[in-house]
């Protein structure tokens, strides 16, 4: 399992309110870098027992702590909760057409519309999709949209697990959770958080695809296609390229914006594979 996307940030504030109720224990591992470990001016003031002076932890500082575990409890549910489902609804995508094979990942934008990157299933015939738990289904093109590098198909089975996209792109400094199938192999899903967003002119990738997050979690060849989704369980981009030390992800407007069109029966720049 991935590391919670909150973790860290909760953490400090659990070491605080030990330090408050008088607790001796050691400081927080995954502080962030440059936070004090322990509150400056206060180092675990103990009210004295009416009973020979004994010292005793303030009740106050003690019940803020039992709330602190429960909302820690509470938001690890949650964070498990969005791995999981964005886990069920990551595809692995198997394209073959024109003498090649290609591997990538994908997701699935409603019970039977997959959301993939271009560049995995242009030129391809055909292509299967296997879940995360061993179902393969066959899927048929809709629309392959030339002006980025994404790619939408229509599935003659129906997938249950489904991922809602957001409303907006997220900001620069938001965690998000990226999975797929690097190497065509075992599903993997990567922690991260959105650095900037830049042109992809501006890094030399051969397709004009237009604005690009980038990403600081780890993303490998096989993962494209595949989810970029935030806290909230909702996407928000799809995964392009990586440059080795960056991921690239198409931002969910982008793709937004596609899925509009193709509902609307808008097909301007629109089309199925280029085939052979």
């Amino acid at each position: 399992m991935i590391a919670p996307l909150k973790r860290w940030a909760r953490a400090g504030l659990l070491a605080v309110l030990v330090v408050l109720a008088g607790s001796a224990c050691a400081p927080p591992v995954d502080s962030p870098a440059g936070a004090p470990t322990t509150p400056t001016g206060h180092h675990g003031t103990q009210d004295a027992s009416p009973e020979g002076g004994a010292a005793t932890a303030p009740a106050g500082d003690a019940a803020s702590v039992d709330a602190a575990e429960e909302d820690a409890a509470d938001e690890d549910a949650a964070d498990e909760d969005v791995e999981r489902a964005l886990r069920e609804a990551t595809v692995r995508v198997r394209a073959t057409g024109c003498g090649r094979l290609g591997t990538g990942s994908g997701f699935m934008l409603d019970r039977s519309m997959l959301v993939t990157n271009r560049h995995v299933v242009d030129d391809a015939t055909q292509v299967q999709l296997n879940t995360w738990d061993g179902v393969s289904l066959q899927g048929a093109f809709v629309a392959v949209a030339f002006y980025s590098d994404l790619a939408l198909a229509a599935l003659d089975d129906e997938l249950a697990t489904t991922i809602p996209l957001a409303p907006h792109d997220p900001r620069p400094g938001e965690p998000v959770i990226v999975a797929g199938y690097p190497g065509g192999g075992v599903q993997d899903a990567s922690p991260g958080t959105v650095l900037d967003y830049i042109d992809a002119r501006d890094v030399d990738f051969p397709d004009n695809v237009g604005k690009l997050m980038r990403l600081d979690a780890t993303v490998r060849p096989g993962s494209s296609g595949g989810p970029v989704a935030d806290h909230n369980g909702e996407v928000v981009g799809v995964v392009y390229a990586s440059n080795g030390r960056y991921g690239f992800a198409i931002p969910v407007s982008t793709l937004r914006s596609l899925a509009d069109r193709v509902r609307s029966g808008d097909a301007a720049g629109i089309g199925p594979p280029r085939g052979c």
